[in-house]
C-alpha cells in the first residue's frame, strides 16, 4: 500500500485527472447497442442475436487458423527444405500492446498505481458490461465481459504512460481501437493476423433481406 501510494504521488496531475476521468466515463458507455456504423477495417460478424453472431466469430477464427494450418502443412510437403511456416494466433497484438505499456510504465516507477487503477477500471467495466447483459436479456460467455474489462484497462494503462508512449505508437494505437469496438457497441472476438474480428446482432433490414 505504501509503495502503491508514493507510485500515484509520483504521477503528473493531469495524468491522474485523465486517468480518473476514464474511469468515471465507463459508466456511460452503452455496451451492446451498436451504432449500425462499424469501421470498414473491421470483419464483422453477423448473427440473428448476439450469441449467434458470437459463433459467427468463433467459427470463422477456427476456420482461418485451420487453412493456415493445412496451407503450411502442403507448402512443407511440397518442399522440405522451406522455411517453415508460421501460425498466426489470435490476440496477439493485444498481448504486444500490453507488454508494450507494462514495461514503459515499471521503467518510470508507476506500475502500481496502474495496477490498482487496472483493478478499479476491470471491476467497473465487468458491472457496466453485466448489467447491459441483464438489461438486454444477452446470452454470452462470461469470457465476453473479462475481455471488454481488459480492453478498457489496457487503454487506462496507456493513460497512465502519458508521454512514455507516443500518441501515434502502433501498440497504443491498437488499444485504442480495440477500445472503440466496444464504445461503438460491438463485441470484439479478437485480433487476428492484425485484423479485429468483430460481432453483432444483424440489422433488421439484413435479417429479412435474406428471408
Amino acid at each position: 500500500m505504501e509503495q502503491e501510494q508514493k507510485s500515484i504521488e509520483s504521477i503528473p496531475q493531469h495524468i491522474q485527472k485523465e486517468a480518473n476521468a476514464f474511469l468515471a466515463s465507463i459508466k456511460n458507455v452503452d455496451f451492446f447497442k451498436h451504432d449500425n456504423a462499424p469501421k470498414k477495417e473491421w470483419k464483422l460478424f453477423y448473427g440473428e442475436d448476439w450469441s449467434k453472431a458470437f459463433d459467427a466469430a468463433r467459427n470463422a477464427i477456427a476456420k482461418e487458423m485451420l487453412m493456415e494450418t493445412a496451407s503450411i502443412i502442403k507448402r512443407q510437403e511440397e518442399d522440405p527444405n522451406a522455411k517453415p511456416g508460421v501460425i498466426h494466433m489470435p490476440n496477439t497484438s493485444r498481448a504486444v500492446a500490453d507488454r508494450t505499456v507494462a514495461h514503459a510504465l515499471n521503467e518510470v516507477g508507476i506500475g502500481d498505481a496502474a495496477g490498482a487503477l487496472d483493478a478499479k477500471v476491470i471491476k467497473a467495466t465487468l458491472a457496466q458490461v453485466s448489467k447491459a447483459m441483464k438489461n438486454e436479456k444477452i446470452e454470452l460467455p462470461k469470457e465476453v465481459a473479462t475481455y471488454a474489462s481488459l480492453d478498457f484497462a489496457l487503454n487506462a494503462a496507456y493513460i497512465m504512460a502519458g508521454d512514455k508512449i507516443p500518441k501515434d505508437d502502433a501498440n497504443r494505437k491498437n488499444a485504442e481501437a480495440f477500445l472503440e469496438v466496444w464504445k461503438k457497441g460491438y463485441a470484439l472476438f479478437c485480433d487476428y493476423n492484425g485484423t479485429l474480428y468483430v460481432y453483432a446482432p444483424a440489422p433488421k433490414s439484413l435479417l429479412e433481406a435474406r428471408r
